[in-house]
């Protein structure tokens, strides 16, 4: 099972304040604008399939 995901952060803040804005893929455009309106600029849209276990193995720095 596939599902979309609507993040996004606010101006001026870092990319690892990401929030999750909305997962209903129906909801994505109106959510979009909502975002928008409410100072979001940066948004992006994930699919994730739910039917694979998650890598973390991706998000860990490896010190050389």
């Amino acid at each position: 099972m596939k599902v979309r995901v609507l993040y996004g952060r606010k101006a001026g803040e870092e990319e690892w304040m990401e929030q999750m804005i909305t997962e209903r893929e129906d909801q994505i455009p109106a959510a979009s604008e909502w975002a928008k309106a409410n100072g979001f600029v940066h948004l992006r849209v994930a699919e994730i399939d739910l039917s694979k276990p998650p890598d973390f193995t991706k998000t860990i720095r490896r010190r050389r």
